[in-house]
């Protein structure tokens, strides 16, 4: 599947979506090679409210699918976090500095499993 053909595809199913429960991430160079990655605010409730334990993320065009653990912590100070499993997602899918990954989180979704979108090729 071509980048072209692929970015129509991603932007006919992000159309789909409930833009309530779409979230993107422009990664900063220490997101792209942490251990980590906290998430923003409405995916953590996302996640949160679901109970989420683990997450499996497969890239928009890898078909490597990457077991994470999510990170919850209630104090002292709230926060969620892509632990185990983000650092190989980013070699896994040459994430660097400036790629954007998009969250299409809906109610339909499959328990656990998230595909990303990563934008390297194409604008949204």
């Amino acid at each position: 599947m071509t980048a072209i053909s692929t970015a129509t595809k991603f932007l006919t199913n992000i159309h789909r979506l409930r833009t309530k429960h779409l979230f993107r991430v422009k990664l900063t160079k220490s997101q792209s090679q942490a251990s980590h990655l906290d998430l923003p605010t409405e995916s953590a409730a996302y996640v949160r409210k679901r109970r989420f334990k683990r997450l499996e993320l497969q890239g928009s065009t890898n078909t490597c699918i990457v077991q994470c653990k999510l990170l919850v912590r209630n104090s002292p100070k709230k926060s969620t976090k892509i632990g185990k499993g983000w650092k190989d997602f980013c070699i896994f899918n040459r994430l660097k500095e400036e790629d954007v990954i998009v969250f299409p989180a809906h109610n339909q979704m499959r328990k656990k499993k998230i595909k990303l979108y990563v934008k390297k090729e194409f604008s949204f």
